[in-house]
């Protein structure tokens, strides 16, 4: 299974450091550039002295700025009213953001020797001297090209990889060829040269290819939200948001809009480099000044050897590559999201590339799931791909609405020449009836079958040059295809080496996500008599509304009585007079909505639980925040029972790693240390050790939450306290300890007694 993203999601960060009205800056008519980014760096020490992420918000408004708005520092958010409310407008050929260490000097940057081979799975890694790392950082490994797999690794773009031509925006150049096979990690632990990392390595590094490791500048848990960007970029592909060394980051329900009309663009809409574990979801890239080729008009990006990302439930179309990754480093997922009409108006008609797996050599290991594409597969323009799985994706075979009718490589699958190992498993390929009046073959193999439509078209574009040049067949023999159904054959076929017919609901995803909502999922069955469901974001698209129009993003307090009563403060995006809201399903009362970003309630009675937020905008529109209230328990007598002091949990030791900044986790203590099933709260006594920043931990049921902390600690402080935490009232058994400090924690649970 893949475990992608920020664990437990994109955190809410209320704390707002500052506001900066549009009206200030003439509504778009003088330049807030200099005064937005003196914003977030002072937000950035705020962040840094308090150990509270900040909030820089800018209002309903037009914002135009003539440089690009760079947002360095960690735990800030740069959040808007939402897009097409918040608009920033770009006036000049250069990024519109710049987020993450962009402009970082790698001129002394240590590289040290990894020790030995270091196997795919592997949770640790050992160096020659780890005097220069430190539990938290966040490292990048890579190796020489291996070429009894990277057939060509001598893709140009050094920022992409290291190489013996030292890229000045790049990482270090290395001594010894090109770099195609590397990996972004976090630093959990660190015995001697020793160093623990959360979660596996990717790709096996052998001795013989010289591995080495060095630290990334990386900033970490920062966000940019819900406004709509236009303009920016340059021939050299700066596009609108160019982020850089990035972790636990992401970039939310942000419009990139490039049409020429709106200011245009030049490059890539939203792209990541060297980043580790940051998410982009619900955004919406569409169009560029020149959609054609070159790298003028892409869309969504993950590159630079990025690693355990998501990129998830986007929409983005009218591009040349409206979804594509370059050279990344493996573990990411890209999932869910509607990705159409990708063309090339200087080739009318051609079909370019619609989820594209890889646009320069060497991707590897990464998810491609539940999304709709017109195609999907890999290039090979700038060289081969490795260990690529798309699975339960939905390939209409053609683009919805080009500006002119695909009559060239129109395809479901397109895997280039020298591409290998990939995964094509339980999707559904192609659409009923004729494409440009034929009916399309299953598979394309060779150049005399190149024209017509195909389900499959595997070997082409081998090594760049002529696309009728196909490769010597590696494509193809090393091609796993298994439960597809497609619309020329209109049947399921397996790999016949397979017996087991039977396909999970998700390689990454435990149970439905939130956003499908009551959508049916998965929503791409190929063993179904219903082939395909409903995307959530191609039905936000054809409603119209490709970014949610009303958000909700936090609510305060987080948990109230059963009984209700309780005022609360819901903050988001798009409120509007009229709203209703909901907790758990039950309408609330007396709502004052105070601005597009702000309302008040009362709740309603509901039985103890763990409840979802939803707030209707006027013309049924609505947003959710999931498990975001909690009805506690009515105080009731209890009997106590004392235990012998038993340790329940301790991070150091045998379970999961120290939690990480802002992190939620869970455990199921009854049946632990004598507790038994109907405890309803135990008596605890909490330690935290080995902090690597000041902050606070929160106990909770494990299906609650509370506004209190539990205990606060300095950096490297050891404390103690004694508490007494419900377990949930779902009769899971469980609690939860979160993390709200700015680095990591080790939590220590001792368990005295318990009631029910």
């Amino acid at each position: 299974m893949w475990n992608p993203g920020i664990p437990g999601g994109i955190p809410a960060v209320t704390t707002v450091y500052t506001t900066i009205n549009a009206a200030t800056y003439g509504n778009g008519t003088t330049d807030a550039t200099a005064a937005i980014n003196n914003a977030i760096q002072a937000a950035g020490n705020a962040a840094a002295s308090t150990g509270i992420p900040q909030v820089v918000f800018l209002p309903a408004g037009t914002y135009r700025v003539s440089q690009p708005i760079v947002l360095d520092q960690s735990h800030v958010v740069l959040r808007g009213a939402g897009a097409g409310f918040t608009k920033i407008r770009q006036y000049s050929d250069c990024a519109v953001i710049w987020f993450g260490s962009v402009n970082y000097d790698w001129s002394g940057t240590s590289v040290v020797a990894v020790s030995g081979n270091v196997a795919k799975g592997s949770t640790s890694v050992t160096v020659a001297n780890a005097s220069g790392f430190s539990v938290g950082d966040i490292i990048q490994i890579d190796q020489i090209d291996d070429t009894s797999y990277i057939s060509h690794g001598t893709y140009y773009w050094t920022y992409d990889k290291r190489s013996n031509t030292p890229d000045t925006n790049g990482p270090p150049s290395s001594h010894a060829g090109y770099r195609s096979i590397g990996q972004q990690l976090e630093i959990v632990s660190k015995s001697g040269n020793t160093l623990g990392i959360r979660g596996v390595i990717h790709m096996n590094y052998n001795s013989t290819f010289y591995p080495e490791a060095f630290k990334m500048p990386s900033v970490f848990s920062s966000g940019l939200e819900d406004f709509t960007v236009s303009g920016g970029g340059n021939p050299s592909g700066n596009g609108q948001i160019a982020g850089d060394s990035l972790a636990y980051s992401w970039v939310k329900g942000v419009e990139g809009d490039g049409r020429p009309a709106s200011g245009g663009m030049v490059g890539i809409h939203i792209q990541l480099a060297h980043a580790y574990r940051c998410e982009i979801r619900q955004c919406y890239t569409h169009h560029a000044t020149n959609i054609i080729a070159g790298g003028n008009a892409y869309g969504i990006t993950l590159r630079g050897q990025s690693s355990d990302n998501l990129v998830e439930d986007n929409i983005s179309m009218h591009l040349n590559k409206p979804m594509v990754n370059y050279c990344t480093g493996g573990g990411n997922v890209i999932a869910y999201n509607y990705v159409d009409n990708a063309y090339s108006t200087d080739f009318p008609g051609w079909e370019e590339s619609g989820v594209d797996g890889n646009h320069g050599s060497y991707s590897v290991m990464d998810l491609f799931e539940g999304n709709w594409g017109s195609n999907i597969g890999a290039d090979s323009t700038h060289y081969d791909s490795g260990w690529l799985t798309f699975f339960r994706n939905y390939a209409q075979g053609k683009n919805s609405s080009p500006p002119a009718p695909d009559n060239g490589n129109v395809r479901a699958v397109g895997i280039d020449g020298m591409n290998r190992n990939f995964n094509v498993v339980g999707n559904v390929l192609n659409t009923a009836g004729v494409v440009n009046g034929a009916q399309p073959i299953y598979q394309s193999v060779d150049p005399t079958t190149l024209d017509p439509a195909a389900i499959f078209r595997i070997g082409a574009n081998s090594m760049g040059g002529s696309y009728e040049v196909f490769d010597d067949g590696t494509a193809l023999k090393t091609l796993y295809r298994h439960g597809n159904y497609d619309y020329v054959t209109n049947s399921v076929i397996w790999d016949p080496t397979n017996a087991d017919h039977t396909l999970p609901a998700s390689l990454y995803l435990t149970a439905k996500p939130a956003f499908f909502g009551s959508l049916t999922w998965p929503w791409v069955d190929p063993l179904g008599a219903t082939k395909v469901y409903t995307l959530p974001a191609k039905a936000r698209f054809d409603a119209g509304t490709p970014i949610p129009l009303v958000q909700v993003t936090s609510i305060s307090p987080v948990s109230g009585s059963t009984a209700g009563g309780t005022t609360v403060t819901v903050r988001g995006g798009g409120f509007q007079p009229g709203s209703t809201v909901t907790l758990g399903g039950v309408a609330v009362s007396s709502v004052v909505v105070s601005g597009l970003t702000t309302l008040t309630a009362v709740t309603g009675a509901h039985e103890t639980a763990l409840v979802d937020v939803t707030v209707t905008i006027p013309g049924s529109w609505s947003a959710t925040l999931s498990q975001a209230f909690f009805y506690s328990p009515p105080s009731a007598p209890a009997r106590f029972f004392t235990l012998a002091p038993c340790r329940l949990v301790d991070t150091r030791a045998g379970q999961p790693p120290a939690l990480t900044a802002t992190e939620r986790r869970v455990w199921t203590v009854t049946g632990a240390c004598g507790v038994p099933p109907t405890a309803t709260a135990l008596a605890l006594n909490v330690t935290v050790t080995q902090a690597t920043a000041a902050g606070w931990v929160r106990l909770t049921p494990g299906n609650g939450l509370a506004d209190t902390s539990t205990l606060n600690f300095s950096a490297g402080q050891t404390r103690a306290n004694n508490a007494v935490v419900w377990l949930a009232t779902d009769g899971t058994g469980s609690l939860a300890a979160t993390n709200g400090s700015l680095g990591s924690v080790h939590v220590i649970l001792d368990v005295s007694g318990y009631f029910q």
